[in-house]
């Protein structure tokens, strides 16, 4: 039971509106934050979350109510392009420094599903930076976007001591990136990920709120899509 403070960084960046994880990179990635966030609070009850964009947007500080935080995954919304990682690691960095039990143990969580624009020495200088401050780091790459994955695996290595860190490459594929992602160290080192701590079975009102959240992120998204159509006709 790991007694941790950690930020998400989500990618909301255009090349998020992707399909190649279904429906699209954007709400995939939202469940994998949902699944985070569930097994870091169920892991200890002093554990806390909080959630930014990759733009550097902090979008809720640490918590641990789901009724304040899901609210926070499901309105994050594609915002622009693409984004540097180290400025925004520098952001949740900050933020964790500002913490309010500094007993906890720091980690920042990315979901980056947009081509890194930092450079490989860059990004080293900063793991080292993590590494000395204590704070673990924690990468899913999706999107399969060129030069991302080894960039980001030698990012992490930077951070990594006593195996505190993961990188995890998620090709797509017919598993959903969420079921990856709870089976994976980034959350089963934390008790277990967000169906193991969550039975729909047992609450349906859970998986029905969530379902429809999905929805009507779907339908918003679509009608997106039409609005801008039209304005191109």
């Amino acid at each position: 039971m790991v007694l941790e403070a950690t930020m998400i960084v989500l990618d909301t960046s255009e090349y998020m509106r992707n399909g190649d994880y279904f429906p699209t990179r954007l709400i995939a990635a939202q469940d994998a934050v949902s699944s985070i966030f569930s097994a870091k609070v169920n892991d200890n009850p002093e554990n806390t979350v909080g959630l930014m964009t990759l733009g550097g947007s902090v979008r809720v500080t640490f918590l641990r109510d789901a009724a304040k935080f899901q609210p926070a995954v499901r309105g994050a919304q594609v915002d622009g392009a693409q984004r540097s990682l180290s400025s925004a690691i520098q952001v949740a960095l900050l933020a964790l420094r500002h913490r309010q039990n500094t007993k906890q143990h720091q980690r920042i969580v990315a979901i980056v599903g947009s081509p890194v624009p930092d450079s490989a020495s860059d990004l080293k200088k900063l793991g080292a930076r993590l590494r000395k401050n204590g704070v673990a780091l924690d990468i899913i790459c999706i999107g399969k976007e060129e030069g991302n994955s080894a960039k980001l695996d030698e990012f992490v290595a930077s951070v990594n001591a006593s195996s505190n860190s993961n990188f995890l490459d998620v090709e797509p594929s017919s598993t959903e990136l969420v079921d990856i992602v709870r089976r994976s160290p980034i959350c089963s080192d934390a008790g277990g990920g967000f169906g193991d701590e969550m039975d729909f079975a047992e609450d349906p009102e859970l998986a029905m709120a969530l379902r429809l959240s999905l929805q009507e992120e779907q339908q918003r998204q679509e009608r997106a899509a039409s609005e801008q159509t039209e304005a191109a006709s």
